[in-house]
């Protein structure tokens, strides 16, 4: 690794799933260099992990929401049970 003119340079090796993320990586970003990948997502991880964090947060908002509804529904069988046993 060595450094000069406020640039540093350095090896990667990549294992084979590796590599195939990587090209995933520049496809889906229209990027067209190894380097070019990996300086884009040095340079957007902030952003990118502000809204996998915001997602998350949806994700798991969305989840309870659900949870709620399917004990609602159980709630609303039980009650529709009881009532034709009658």
């Amino acid at each position: 690794m060595k450094k000069s003119n406020n640039y540093r340079t350095f090896t990667i090796r990549l294992s084979t799933d590796e590599n195939s993320e990587l090209e995933k990586l520049k496809n889906q970003f229209q990027l067209t260099t190894d380097n070019g990948a990996i300086r884009f997502l040095i340079s957007n991880y902030g952003d990118l992990y502000k809204r996998y964090l915001s997602e998350q947060k949806r994700g798991n908002k969305a989840e309870n929401k659900l949870t709620d509804l399917q004990t609602n529904l159980n709630d609303i069988r039980r009650v529709f049970k009881m009532v034709l046993k009658d």
